[in-house]
């Protein structure tokens, strides 16, 4: 039965192209089908077949480089073959779309249950055209009017197949393809480029304080033996790879640096735990409503994240915000969280920009406030951050659950090597600046694709060709 709600029949009216336009399901060649609904499992080795979940795919449909997760099925079917279209049904991802182009037939990949497989019929369409349409503000605007709002968001399978889309030549579909694949290969590019700018930040950091690593290889047998002093570990954790070679080695390089040292614990003012208040929804003009920060808005590569649409707004009693709010120099710390391959304690800078609005924390976080008499705040955070990256926090947590925690008596107690303020300002200023020309390259790689798609759009339109 036809849909009479009226959003998307408005939607229907104005569709209007240069070419003739197709229902989707005109152009496949089999009936499309739902993806495995096993659960992930860790994924050792490229060999075990990788399982495409929607967060494995990014906004512009392309597939991240972790390795990603694994899953056991029974079913054949699952396994991608090349040109396979997968298009997310449910969730606040509903509509994002990949294409499975790779190149080696030896690597198998199968593909979750809230992923639908379409199979074109390269007769009619090039799959790669189908898809780059997918990332055009045209299937936008579509999918808003077409998915459905009560309960989670959702387009099944029979609204896809009913999707209508332009169909040009083939001569056309291959322009289109070789524009946005130059664009897409540019972007690359430019990621590149600023994950190599990115990637330094750690050596340079260590460099700069004198800090050697060697790491023992702990993969093999003989490095994971060892013996310690057991004057060491009474009265603490029975805790092997906190005691193991390879972190003694890390603990020993920072301690042997030529900069004074600090514990942690004795350069902080203030430390407390979050909170996560009511919703924004609960009905009291006396609270306070503010956007409210949770891991989710962590950026491993920048600082944070807090304009996407994922973003929470709590309210709190004013006490308790005038409690927990957050101001500029504060760190925020994550005590709980992290995953597999990412150990908890990652840290968040509030900035002075940041501050310009009214910032809450949740109760997974806690906020550290340095005394500014002894360190300058935005140092103490970077120096946190190259610890998390060089992975010291992985000693420092348990994990129960499947969740992380962090001890924090322990990562309190952590060394901080302390160079003269001068040194300290100069570190702050090199990486910020680092971040900044990375920051700038994805700005200008993003940039780069969103021309793309307004040519391919006018081509469709018929405005150019």
């Amino acid at each position: 039965m036809d849909r009479w709600d009226p959003k998307f029949l408005s939607f229907n009216k104005s569709f209007r192209f240069e070419f003739k336009s197709c229902k989707l399901k005109s152009i496949l060649r089999e009936k499309p089908f739902y993806g495995a609904n096993g659960p992930g499992i860790e994924r050792i080795s490229k060999e075990q077949a990788r399982y495409i979940r929607i967060t494995d795919i990014d906004e512009y449909g392309l597939l991240s480089n972790e390795l990603g997760a694994t899953c056991i099925i029974s079913n054949d079917k699952y396994l991608l073959q090349n040109n396979d279209l997968l298009i997310a049904r449910s969730g606040n991802t509903v509509g994002k779309s990949y294409i499975h182009t790779n190149s080696n037939p030896i690597d198998k990949f199968i593909f979750a249950g809230y992923l639908i497989n379409f199979r074109i019929n390269e007769d009619f369409a090039f799959p790669k055209f189908v898809f780059y349409y997918l990332q055009c503000s045209f299937f936008s605007d579509w999918k808003n009017a077409t998915m459905r709002l009560a309960g989670q968001p959702n387009i099944n399978a029979q609204e896809y197949k009913n999707m209508l889309i332009p169909l040009p030549d083939k001569n056309t579909q291959k322009l289109i393809i070789e524009i946005m694949d130059d664009a897409y290969l540019q972007k690359k590019e430019m990621e590149q480029q600023a994950e190599s700018l990115l990637s330094n930040v750690n050596q340079y950091f260590l460099s700069r304080l004198g800090v050697k690593i060697s790491l023992v290889d702990d993969t093999a047998l003989k490095d994971r033996i060892f013996s310690i002093d057991s004057l060491k570990v009474i009265g603490g954790r029975f805790d092997p790879k906190k005691y193991s070679k390879k972190y003694q080695q890390l603990f020993n390089a920072i301690e042997n640096a030529i900069f004074d040292k600090v514990r942690l614990r004795d350069m902080i003012k203030v430390s407390l735990s979050g909170n996560w208040g009511v919703d924004e929804s609960f009905d009291d003009e006396s609270l306070v409503k503010c956007l409210t920060i949770r891991g989710t808005e962590f950026d491993n590569r920048y600082n944070l994240l807090l304009d996407n649409n994922r973003a929470k707004y709590r309210k709190y009693s004013p006490e308790l915000f005038d409690k927990i709010k957050l101001r500029s120099n504060d760190i925020l710390i994550e005590k709980s969280g992290g995953s597999e391959n990412q150990p908890v304690g990652r840290v968040a800078f509030i900035d002075s920009e940041l501050e310009k609005e009214a910032l809450a924390y949740s109760n997974f976080l806690q906020k550290i406030r340095i005394d500014e008499e002894i360190a300058i705040p935005e140092y103490v955070f970077e120096y946190l951050k190259l610890m998390h990256n060089i992975k010291v926090t992985e000693v420092m947590q348990t994990q129960t659950n499947g969740i992380r925690n962090l001890i924090l008596k322990e990562y309190f107690n952590q060394t901080i090597i302390l160079p003269d303020k001068d040194i300290q300002k100069e570190i702050v200023a090199h990486i910020r600046d680092i971040r900044e020309q990375a920051k700038r390259l994805e700005e200008e790689a993003e940039n780069i694709v969103k021309d793309a798609k307004k040519q391919v759009e006018e081509i469709l339109l018929g405005d150019v060709l």
